[in-house]
């Protein structure tokens, strides 16, 4: 597959939109010049758009790996496909956790009207300032779900398990729509951290958003509840 790495995008209504399979990305600043300061058109785009992929790996387990993503629109859309991975991003603050650059919403991942999005996973993420910090959609009028994404031993909304760094995102720091299946968010070995957000940790909406698990996780310090389901999510 194809590998980007080391560079800056600004200004920009899509930086990267990607539609081969194994697109590598790593080590990159979106909406963030280079030297760690902000862009200076304010909100813009889309960071990595990902449609209909599989595979795609968005970030890593080294500092090096490590993209951030600051004032945007979106940080990270992966639209269906499958096996993707998201992982050891900044998504909301720039190089230092007193840096912020918050985005409307940092990761998206939805279907694609009748196209499921299948078995992606969100892990070891610093996620902050954002108003929201991850969003599952499921359906929009097809038949497609987003089904067995894995959320997990991401920190949204403060820097460590412990901590009482505010970095909590303005609206809900989870957010699942209807017809969102078998999401797993937090488990024994990689808890999230979910904290201080200005409404819920994870809100949950929709009788057709079901078999989704919360485990393991430390939610606290959110203005609104921990976890809220509505409208027959379960």
């Amino acid at each position: 597959g194809s590998g980007v790495r080391g560079l800056s995008f600004v200004n920009f209504p899509y930086a990267i939109y990607a539609n081969n399979n194994n697109i590598t990305i790593k080590g990159n600043y979106f909406g963030v010049n280079a030297d760690g300061t902000a862009q200076t058109k304010g909100l813009s785009g889309v960071g990595v758009d990902v449609a209909t992929v599989n595979s795609a790996i968005v970030g890593g387990n080294t500092a090096a790996d490590q993209n951030v993503f600051g004032n945007l629109n979106l940080g990270i859309l992966q639209i269906a496909g499958s096996g993707s991975s998201f992982t050891g991003n900044r998504i909301g603050l720039g190089r230092t956790n007193t840096s912020f650059m918050p985005n409307t919403i940092g990761i998206q991942i939805n279907n694609n009207v009748n196209v499921d999005a299948l078995n992606h996973s969100i892990s070891a993420n610093l996620i902050g300032k954002n108003t929201t910090g991850i969003k599952l959609i499921g359906l929009q009028g097809g038949t497609g779900t987003v089904t067995g994404t894995q959320i997990v031993g991401n920190l949204i909304g403060t820097d460590s398990s412990g901590s009482t760094n505010n970095l909590g995102n303005s609206g809900d720091a989870i957010s699942i729509d209807n017809g969102v299946i078998n999401t797993t968010i937090g488990d024994s070995v990689k808890p999230n951290t979910i904290a201080y957000s200005n409404q819920n940790g994870v809100l949950i909406t929709g009788a057709a958003s079901v078999g989704n698990t919360i485990q393991n996780n430390n939610i606290r310090n959110n203005l609104g509840l921990g976890i809220l389901l509505l409208n027959g999510a379960n």
